[in-house]
């Protein structure tokens, strides 16, 4: 039977809803043309995914597999020791990998990247009208080409920190609004000045 997944990652699971005691699932045909679209390989041993056609363990979808058996895709979860969220791993395979070791979901596993540079010259919080802290990174100032292009648009932005340096930078990237949970970690550090 041909089963559709919108993507396929390696080390995905599948168990077989027929005959739940038995994780040897066989694949009949893992290649070929279906509804139109050139399908991805990805290669299943014993109901997991262990090689799939992309160097980063990640088919992206529709992924079109014909099955010995009728089955359902599992997917590892992890419930991130910050916020308690319970996220299925749904990533590519380096990232499923880091969000397991970290015991974190990706919104948390992305800031507590961010706090690993917060004592960075580059790393900027401003307060927001709202109360929140919005985390930008300051990147080198370098001409813009059809093929660089910078932050903000190239737009110049005068930064005065906590610590009394003044600087101005026309490559200036915001990453969003600090989570809640990472707030005290990534305190205000400056404010944006005019002229």
């Amino acid at each position: 039977m041909v089963t559709k997944f919108q993507s396929l990652h390696v080390g995905d699971r599948f168990k077989c809803i027929d005959h739940p005691s038995s994780d040897r699932i066989f694949v009949k045909m893992n290649t070929y043309k279906h509804e139109g679209y050139k399908v991805n390989t990805a290669l299943l041993i014993n109901g997991v995914v262990e090689t799939c056609d992309m160097a980063s363990g990640h088919c992206s979808g529709p992924v079109f597999l014909e099955l010995s058996q009728n089955v359902e895709l599992i997917r590892e979860k992890v419930e991130c020791k910050e916020c308690g969220h319970v996220e299925e791993l749904v990533w590519d395979f380096h990232t499923n990998q880091q969000l397991t070791k970290n015991k974190l979901c990706f919104n948390c596993d992305f800031w507590n990247e961010k706090v690993s540079k917060a004592n960075d010259p580059r790393s900027v919080r401003v307060l927001t009208e709202n109360g929140e802290v919005d985390h930008y990174f300051i990147v080198k100032d370098e001409p813009l080409s059809e093929s660089r292009f910078a932050g903000h648009g190239g737009r110049e932005f005068t930064i005065k920190f906590n610590d009394g340096r003044i600087v101005k930078t026309r490559n200036l990237w915001c990453q969003g609004s600090v989570s809640k949970h990472f707030v005290d970690r990534l305190p205000v550090n400056a404010e944006f000045i005019r002229g």
